[in-house]
């Protein structure tokens, strides 16, 4: 991964001697976690890959996206063979979500 600063860097959530929540990017960490949906009549398993940084720099006065603590959840949705039907990216915040590749459908 490319890192133009600390901000850009993997770290773990902690609280601080200030009872205030950081990221110790000393620490990376990646999260897994292990979810389901509804595909028409089907259940299909998600895999997330969860993962924090310390911040995401304002690249504006009004961007409501930047400030301390960013995060991305990267999400695979299997079909029923296993096999990655649909991939995502969901910023942390809930804001954005972002499908990146939906596999191909055979015949």
């Amino acid at each position: 991964m490319q890192t133009e600063s600390n901000y850009d860097r993997i770290g773990t959530p902690v609280w601080t001697s200030k009872d205030e929540l950081d990221i110790d990017t000393k620490q990376p960490l990646t999260y897994t976690l292990l979810s389901f949906t509804r595909f028409g009549k089907e259940i299909l398993t998600q895999l997330n890959y969860i993962i924090w940084f310390p911040a995401r720099p304002k690249e504006h006065a009004l961007d409501i996206y930047g400030g301390l603590l960013d995060g991305v959840n990267f999400r695979v949705t299997l079909d029923r063979n296993g096999e990655p039907l649909l991939y995502e990216t969901i910023h942390n915040a809930g804001a954005t979500t972002k499908p990146t590749h939906a596999a191909a459908q055979g015949p």
